[in-house]
């Protein structure tokens, strides 16, 4: 299994510490030893994950012993999972967190007690916690049930752009490991041609979602979207020619071949300017004297009005004649 982070994402952390939660600490940056009024003293501390890396963008409380509101704002850890409460009045407190819903203290303490004295600082104990992750995993196959192996799995978190990429094997099985608890969408990279559905699914902590996805392959022979329109595209839309403006050769101004949709509807069953007794293209015959389009782009034609496209730029190849041929042959099919 060849699995493919996607690039500029998951640089470090991996899956897992990238969705884990963001932040910096707004009381957790300061260094050297805060100035204190009077009276007052400090209470520090951290919050890591197991291995002992500090964890951002947990929310921390300080309350007097007894007391129903916070002594002060809460403070929030910064990227190294330390935090910083300064002017706190000499006295008892206790030093709690807030537990977000992608981690999990698995019965570890999520606060401490603390006897702040003036002038002094304070340190409560770290607080461990262990990033819910699970796993997610499926097989790719056609309608038919055929396995479909070196296609890419792309994995998105719900409601945001993070995403990662996964290869599947040659039994097309596919799988993503770390991946933070939440909602997710599972989709395939299509081939052109191909049609797949998006599955959704919810990562459960320490255990598999299953998204199984069928993909609708296309049949054989060409179609106008995947291999004729960008022949169009690249030759016939050049110096402002069938592009969508006026063509340089009329009488067969304007004829927009820039997108399928406008070639389709151009050209197909559709007669031609220069030969009005003759569509431009007629599916299922591919000789000059049937679609004038053919006419226009073999080397000789006696039918044909005016000069040989591409009227400008190079030529088409025999390989792209024969394509487009070809698919006039077989019916001229645009993709599904």
């Amino acid at each position: 299994m060849r699995v493919r982070w996607a690039v500029g994402v998951f640089v470090g952390l991996g899956v897992a510490g990238l969705w884990a939660c963001g932040g910096g600490g707004d009381g957790g940056g300061t260094t050297g030893p805060p100035t204190q009024p009077p009276g007052a003293g400090t209470v520090t501390g951290r919050v890591t994950n197991l291995a002992g890396a500090g964890i951002p963008g947990i929310i921390v409380h300080l309350r007097q012993l007894g007391a129903a509101a916070d002594a002060k704002p809460t403070q929030t850890t910064n990227a190294q999972g330390s935090y910083t409460f300064t002017q706190v009045a000499a006295g008892d407190y206790r030093v709690f967190i807030e537990l977000p819903d992608t981690f999990s203290a698995d019965g570890r303490p999520t606060e401490d007690t603390v006897a702040v004295q003036a002038g002094a600082t304070a340190t409560a104990a770290t607080f461990q916690l262990r990033l819910k992750t699970g796993t997610v995993a499926g097989v790719v196959t056609d309608t038919g049930n055929v396995l479909l192996p070196n296609r890419t799995v792309v994995l998105r978190r719900s409601g945001t752009t993070d995403s990662a990429t996964a290869t599947t094997a040659s039994s097309g099985s596919y799988s993503f490991g770390n991946v933070t608890v939440g909602q997710y969408t599972v989709s395939v990279r299509l081939q052109c041609g191909e049609q797949a559905g998006a599955v959704s699914l919810t990562v459960p902590d320490q255990q598999t979602a299953t998204a199984n996805i069928q993909v609708t392959t296309r049949g054989p022979g060409f179609l106008l979207s995947c291999e004729v329109q960008p022949i169009f595209s690249r030759s016939c839309g050049i110096a402002g020619c069938h592009s969508g403006g006026s063509s340089a050769e009329p009488p067969e101004k304007p004829m927009d071949l820039s997108t399928a949709a406008n070639t389709r509807a151009n050209t197909i069953n559709v007669k031609s300017a220069q030969q009005p007794t003759i569509d431009r293209i007629k599916p299922f015959f591919a000789d000059s004297a049937s679609s004038y389009l053919v006419c226009k782009i073999i080397p000789n034609c006696v039918l044909r009005v005016l000069s040989r496209m591409p009227l400008t730029g190079t030529l088409l190849t025999t390989a792209q004649i024969d394509t487009i041929r070809t698919w006039i042959a077989q019916g001229a099919k645009d993709a599904p």
